[in-house]
């Protein structure tokens, strides 16, 4: 590593090194020390628990990198900085800056310095400052910074010392930053995995739904595994009235009617047939804002719910977490809401049945049509492995079949893959 000197560096005395050797016998026990912390946090407390007895100095601190252009002091020793722990600076604005920014290690006499900063240094008994970046895998993550009395404090061997700390403590600091991304992405794999299952079993549930009340009553019961919400409710558009009819599942059943003008949000969503994301409702135009802040909402996502190819209604879940939906979140509001068309598909395919057989397979094929014509529209815009692929073309067959076999008085043999096929579908998930 670069390390740029400015001036003469007198010799070192025999005191200086038996200082150093004692400092590099404790180096040994600050280095055991911070590689058995658990975290961060308690790496840096283990350096400030023994930085004075490996460092001999008026005062020394750890500066960490805040991406893109700034940094903060997170730990003092010795006597206070000018800057006090937990401050943000920038980047541009400071020697300790530069050596971050760089990557260069440096020194100078604050003494003879122009800059006030320093000179109020020089003034508290800090002659001497000595800069070293706190290098991992050619990455700077921050810097070490120590004030000595003065230069003859810092002979070669101390700002080699300073190298070592700067050293064990940057690839402690990354060491326990990687543990903590690691076990994020493990509980996020694991949060997945869980939400998959309880997404299937949602989905066979609304499924297997009689009527538009069974539809609340299942989504009630089996949304909270799947997705944490604050607030969730289903939304059916009435074209004759011109009103938004509400069943809020979360946090307590009831029903509300909305016109379009008051329910903006859901009617943009509806209106452009996607799923409309909103990270902090408090920061928009919409008329319901006022309403969904007063009762503490944050992040909302309204998804359109269809029938028949046409938006018939709109599902919704909030947060009181600002941009509290992840994308993968995201998604899982997304098949909720295919699944709540297929469900509602159902329901409204339900109506009185002719008596005799060929009435009963007319009822029939019209629910099953309705639920696979609403799976076929959801599968076709999700990536697929080449199984679920082939499961795909089946259901367009037996949909075709289905389609071509509508008004027959027998239970065509079609119809019977069809039920295998979306069993199959839903267990694959």
């Amino acid at each position: 590593m670069a390390h740029r000197r400015v001036g003469d560096v007198p010799p070192a005395s025999r005191e200086a090194a038996v200082l150093v050797s004692e400092s590099v016998r404790a180096l040994a026990t600050m280095a055991a020390a911070v590689g058995a912390a658990c975290d961060e946090g308690a790496v840096l407390d283990a350096f400030a628990r023994w930085a004075s007895r490996v460092i001999s100095a008026r005062r020394c601190s750890v500066a960490l990198r805040v991406p893109p252009e700034h940094y903060t002091l997170v730990t003092v020793v010795g006597e206070q900085a000018e800057t006090p722990p937990g401050v943000t600076m920038r980047l541009a604005e400071s020697f300790v800056g530069r050596v971050i920014t760089t990557g260069v290690g440096m020194d100078f006499d604050s003494a003879t310095s122009e800059i006030e900063v320093h000179r109020r240094l020089a003034a508290a008994g800090v002659g001497y400052i000595v800069l070293t970046p706190l290098l991992v895998g050619g990455e700077v993550i921050g810097s070490l910074n120590v004030g000595y009395t003065d230069r003859a404090a810092a002979p070669p061997e101390v700002i080699d010392l300073n190298r070592s700390v700067a050293a064990i403590l940057a690839a402690n600091i990354e060491r326990r930053r990687l543990d903590e991304r690691l076990g994020a992405a493990v509980a996020e794999v694991r949060a997945a995995s869980s939400r998959a299952q309880h997404l299937t079993k949602l989905g066979e549930r609304l499924l297997g739904c009689s009527d538009r009340d069974d539809v609340i009553a299942a989504l009630t019961s089996h949304l909270p595994p799947v997705l944490a919400a604050d607030y969730a409710a289903i939304g059916r558009y009435d074209p004759e009235r011109a009103l938004l009819r509400y069943a809020v599942v979360h946090p307590q059943r009831r029903f509300t009617e909305l016109t379009p003008s008051e329910g903006q949000l859901v009617a943009e969503a509806m209106s452009q047939g996607e799923l409309l994301y909103v990270p902090d409702i408090g920061r928009t135009h919409y008329r319901e804002r006022a309403e969904l802040v007063r009762s503490g909402l944050a992040a909302v996502v309204a998804v359109p719910t269809f029938v028949g190819g046409e938006v018939r209604g709109v599902f919704v879940i909030a947060r009181r977490q600002r941009a509290g939906f992840s994308a993968e979140e995201r998604d899982a509001v997304r098949q909720v809401a295919a699944f709540l068309s297929a469900a509602l598909a159902r329901a409204m395919a339900r109506g009185p049945c002719s008596h005799g057989a060929g009435g009963h397979v007319t009822e029939r094929v019209r629910e099953q049509l309705a639920t696979a014509e609403v799976l076929a529209a959801t599968l076709a815009a999700t990536p697929l492995d080449p199984a679920q692929a082939s499961l795909v073309q089946l259901l367009t067959a037996a949909l075709g079949a289905v389609r071509a076999e509508a008004g027959a008085t027998l239970l065509p043999a079609p119809l019977e893959s069809l039920d295998s096929v979306i069993a199959r579908l839903l267990r694959r998930g």
